[in-house]
């Protein structure tokens, strides 16, 4: 029609509907981890991403297959911003708040001349609650929450890009958590995020920030853990 452009039917289940995946031999738990790294490689690596995943928009196939469906709403990001996310959650893992407060001004979150000061002390006073678990077993909700109501707080201006994306990862995780109350959708992404540290020569400076500490010697265990979840 003029307002609709139909490419191919496809046929699948709505990942909402447990009984009828199941009643094919599917499985939901699988089928929500390759949603998952679709997403998390189509924000950070192509940089173009379906930004409305909701159940509706997203099928299980009869052969086992992921289909994304209706693309009216989609994002982009630019590659200064893709490595801007890495950059973020290196210095949320590191509890790095001054670096993390740099790089909002980077982002275009805040003016150049905002006093970062108070924006730093309110992120090390309410952070460390969100990231009191490993990385795999942080809650995403919480951490974005605690993120969320630090910016409301100062004079944010909340840019486009993570609009979209705050909302495309939210929605991704209520719908994992539907099909598991245990899903942790960082968990699942990490192994992505490792490897893009490990082998991004632009992430070099993330990753020595992760690895090292202050004196230059190396963090073995947390090295040990990029690698193992990279391979």
């Amino acid at each position: 029609s003029k307002r609709v452009l139909t490419m191919e039917w496809v046929e699948g289940t709505k990942l909402t509907d447990l009984n009828a995946i199941s009643a094919q031999g599917l499985e939901i738990r699988p089928l929500v981890e390759t949603l998952i790294q679709c997403s998390i490689r189509q924000l950070l690596d192509q940089g173009f991403f379906h930004a409305d995943p909701h159940p509706g928009n997203l099928l299980a196939t009869p052969d086992g297959r992921l289909a994304y469906i209706d693309f009216g709403w989609v994002s982009d990001l630019k590659p200064y911003q893709k490595y801007g996310l890495l950059e973020a959650i290196t210095h949320l893992v590191n509890r790095d708040f001054g670096k993390m407060g740099q790089l909002y001004v980077r982002l275009g979150f805040l003016d150049a001349e905002t006093d970062l000061t108070p924006i730093i002390e309110a992120l090390n006073e309410h952070m460390p609650a969100a990231l009191n678990k490993s990385v795999g077993d942080l809650n995403f909700k919480v951490v974005i929450d605690e993120l969320g109501d630090i910016m409301y707080q100062f004079p944010f201006s909340v840019p486009r890009f993570y609009a979209s994306m705050i909302r495309c990862l939210g929605v991704l995780e209520g719908l994992a958590l539907s099909a598991d109350p245990n899903f942790h959708i960082i968990g699942t992404a990490y192994p992505f995020i490792a490897s893009k540290l490990l082998t991004d020569d632009k992430m070099r400076s993330c990753l020595e920030e992760l690895i090292l500490y202050d004196d230059g010697k190396i963090r073995w265990r947390r090295l040990e853990d990029l690698v193992r979840q990279a391979s």
